[in-house]
This record gives structure tokens, C-alpha cells and sequence, in this order.
């Protein structure tokens, strides 16, 4: 603290002069002279000395505090405090300062300064958004105006998964974090695989599409087709194939385009048809190529139908079915010849019915010109033994020289071997193995040839 100086001077201005008081006091009011020693010893001057320097001395000056402290005199007394900012005992006053900042991740300070009524600035880095106050000042306290800021990530907005893909992550991302785009199985990313969040808040990409595989253009076989014409190579698609007239398709129609970008299966190819490789006729038939997609089966003569699909003996008795024969899609069972097999004209009438299950078979109806060559034909591949009439379905047993056939129509075409047939108690018609009609009684015993009816 500083020293103020008073002088008492005793003697006459012979003993001491007076400037060379106030020179050792440094002003006259701090000079007092007494002129006898007596004075120092009684009680009154010594009293009204330190009276008058107490009440005329100002004792905060010089300073005796702190340089950032006030001083404050009170009588004969002074304190010392410390200025707003500092603290201590007024003769020893140290600033006020706050707790040390540090930067917010991901940002920045504007200075390290701590004192009272410092002020300090946060920013962020690129990318980032500052959560809190942008400044904090220091308070008399010793603490801060405000907790630190926060430096939060920009977001960017939500994505939507393409159609027919997926997005990775999901939820909400933020700078600098990216996703990626994925598509399902058979389709394909049309743009960039990822997107980044940037520091503006967008996506470095958009969302881009996935689009169905493509699988290579194919074209149509040599000497054929594809539908559609064009087009429908993209993943699921199907095209199918076909040949022009007289070629075959050799391979599989229709195609799909697969997940993986291939077809699956190669395109067929078209080859000149043989349309009788395989055999497509039934029953040992031979096929003859008529045209470039047309052929004709010939069927063995118990067969019919055009792929020679129908059997007597699948429709009627399959007994000696080889005797079967087929014409104008009817079936013909010539009975063997032996004596013990041969029948009277009545018998052998009801063995055609028994043999066509009920269904209204006859004796042979040779009712045209055409019908007879069938007949004689036949008969002539037939190994017979002695006996080679046949008994056909015609009488006049209901009224003598009016013949009907068994199914009730009148007799029009005629084969007879003679051109009057003689009668004399022959009633019942047959055939000879010329071919030619003749009468006979209807109770001899004859082979015969049974006509069923049409079934196909």
C-alpha cells in the first residue's frame, strides 16, 4: 500500500527552514511546526496533531488497493474493494473467469477468451446445422450465459423404394451417410447404384427405376414365325413359335424371358414335315403323303376311320374278328364256310343280331353296285372250303317274286346269276363266290355275312 508523509518541525525556521518541510511532506499541508520541545510531551499539541492530520489526510490517495480494485475512506479508515469482474480482497483482485469452451463436434469457436463479458461465437462445418445459441457470453458469475450449441447433421428427405426394388438403408439419413438401390430378380437399375447426402440437404442421385431384364432379340426360324412379330423380349415375356405350311416344328414353343437375361430354352427350327414319319395311321395303316399337310391312311379291311382308329371288334363281338371287314364305314363279318358252322337263313338272320349285341344287325344289304364289288372282293381273299354261298338279307317269304331286304325296302339293284330266278320253293337269297345272286330254300345250311350297324 503507499506511505503519506507528514513533517513536524520543532525549533525556530533557524533550526529548520519551512521549505525544507514541505520538500520531506511533498505539500505544506503535511507540515507542523512546533517551537518549543515542551509541546511534544503535554497532552493538548501532540492531541490537535493527530487530529489534524487524520481529518486533513486523505487516505485512498495515493491508491493504497489494488490497480482493479476501489478504495473507499470512512473516517479515519479506508476499504478496498475488487472491481466488477475481479474477485479477491481488494488488495489482491484476480479477473473473473468461465469454465474453458471447447468446439462442438463438427464445428468451431471464435476465440478461447474466458473473462468477464468475453463474448464467444460457435459455427458449424459445412453439413452441419448449429442446435442452440449461435454466441454465449461470460457472466459476473463465473459461468456462462447459455449452455454450448450442438452441431446436428443436415438431414435429407426420406426416399420411396423403386417399384419393383429396395432402398439400403432405410429411415432417415443424414450428411454425409449414403444408400444404395437394389432390384428384385429379373429387372435392372436404370442410374447409379447409391446416393449420397450431401451438405445441402439433397441426394447426390436420384431415385432411379428398375426395369424389367431384357433378354436378347430373337428372330423368327427360317420357314416360320414368332408371335408377337417383335418385341417381348423383357423378363417374364413369352414368344411363341410356328412353321410355315409343309414344315415342322422341331423344339420347344412357346420361350420366357428368365430373371437372368436368357431364354429358356434355344429358338426351334423349322424342317421339311414328313408327315408320314411316324406313321400316324392306326392299326398297322398305311399312310401316303397327299399334299403338304395332308396325308390319307389306308386301313386293313377289318379298320376304319382316317387314322384307321376304329375296330369291328371294338364295337362288336371280338369273336374270329379277323373275319371282320370294313366298307363305307360299316363292318362286315363273313362266317366261316365249314358245313358244322353254316346255318339256315332264319339262324344265321338272329347270329348277326346275337353277334351286334342287340343293335340291329342283318344279313348283308348289297343294295348297290358298289356295295356287290366290296363283296365279291372279299370273298375272293377268303380261304373257303367246299361250301362258298352266302346267305345275304334277301326273301320273298312274305309274298312270292316281291323281295325286300331284312330292313324292309324294296329290292332295287340286282345281281342275279340267271335273269329270272327260278323259285319253286326257294325263298332265301345268297351269294356265290362269282358274286352272282341265286335262290335257295331257307332251310339248307349256308354260310353267311352279317352287317352291322354304323357305329363311327
Amino acid at each position: 500500500m503507499g506511505i503519506t508523509v507528514f513533517v513536524v518541525g520543532v525549533g525556530e525556521e533557524s533550526d529548520i527552514s519551512q521549505s525544507t518541510l514541505e520538500t520531506i511532506a511533498g505539500t505544506p499541508s503535511r507540515v507542523f511546526r512546533l517551537t518549543d520541545h515542551d509541546f511534544l510531551v503535554d497532552d493538548q499539541h501532540p492531541r490537535d496533531i493527530r487530529e489534524t492530520i487524520c481529518n486533513a489526510s486523505n487516505l485512498c490517495d495515493p491508491h493504497p488497493c489494488h490497480v482493479n480494485a476501489t478504495c473507499r475512506q470512512t473516517g479515519g479508515t479506508f476499504t478496498c474493494t475488487c472491481n466488477v469482474g475481479f474477485t479477491g480482497n481488494g488488495f489482491t483482485c484476480t479477473v473473473v473467469q468461465c469454465p474453458a469452451l471447447t468446439a462442438p463436434t463438427n464445428g468451431a469457436l471464435s476465440s478461447n477468451r474466458r473473462q468477464y463479458q468475453d463474448q464467444v461465437t460457435f459455427t458449424c462445418n459445412t453439413g452441419y446445422n448449429l442446435v442452440g445459441p449461435t454466441s454465449v457470453t461470460c457472466l459476473i458469475s463465473g459461468s456462462w450465459s447459455a449452455s454450448p450449441p450442438t452441431c446436428n447433421p443436415v438431414q435429407c428427405p426420406l426416399l420411396t423404394a423403386p417399384s419393383n426394388g429396395a432402398v439400403s438403408p432405410t429411415g432417415q439419413i443424414s450428411f454425409p451417410n449414403a444408400v444404395s438401390f437394389t432390384c428384385n430378380s429379373g429387372y435392372v437399375l436404370n442410374g447409379a447404384a447409391s446416393a449420397m447426402c450431401q451438405a445441402n440437404g439433397q441426394w447426390s442421385n436420384p431415385v432411379h427405376t428398375c426395369t424389367r431384364t431384357p433378354c436378347p432379340v430373337l428372330a423368327a426360324p427360317t420357314n416360320g414365325a414368332r408371335t408377337p412379330s417383335t418385341g417381348s423380349n423383357l423378363y417374364q415375356d413369352q414368344i411363341s413359335f410356328n412353321c410355315n405350311t409343309g414344315y415342322v416344328l422341331n423344339g420347344v414353343s412357346p420361350l420366357t424371358c428368365q430373371a437372368t437375361g436368357t431364354w429358356s430354352n434355344a429358338v426351334p427350327t423349322c424342317t421339311h414335315s414328313n408327315l408320314c414319319s411316324p406313321n400316324p395311321c392306326q392299326r398297322q395303316g398305311t399312310c401316303t403323303v397327299t399334299g403338304p399337310t395332308t396325308f390319307t391312311c389306308t386301313c386293313n379291311q377289318r379298320y376304319s376311320g382316317h387314322l384307321c382308329q376304329y375296330a369291328c371288334e371294338d364295337y362288336f363281338s371280338s369273336s374270329e374278328a379277323s373275319r371282320y371287314a370294313v366298307y363305307d364305314n360299316m363292318c362286315y363279318w363273313f362266317s366261316p364256310t365249314k358245313h358244322r358252322r353254316s346255318r339256315k337263313y332264319t339262324k344265321a338272320r338272329a347270329d348277326c343280331v346275337a353277334r351286334s349285341s342287340g343293335r340291329g344287325a342283318t344279313l348283308a344289304l348289297i343294295k348297290d353296285a358298289d356295295t356287290q364289288t366290296f363283296v365279291e372282293q372279299y370273298l375272293g381273299t377268303i380261304v373257303s372250303g367246299s361250301r362258298r354261298d352266302y346267305w345275304i338279307g334277301l326273301d320273298d317269304r312274305a309274298r312270292e317274286k316281291h323281295f325286300k331286304w331284312n330292313d324292309g325296302t324294296a329290292l332295287v339293284y340286282q345281281n342275279w346269276a340267271r335273269r329270272r330266278p327260278l323259285h319253286r320253293g326257294k325263298d332265301c337269297a345268297g351269294v356265290m363266290a362269282s358274286g352272282k345272286w341265286d335262290l335257295y330254300k331257307c332251310r339248307q345250311r349256308k354260310a353267311y355275312i352279317c352287317q352291322m350297324p354304323r357305329v363311327w
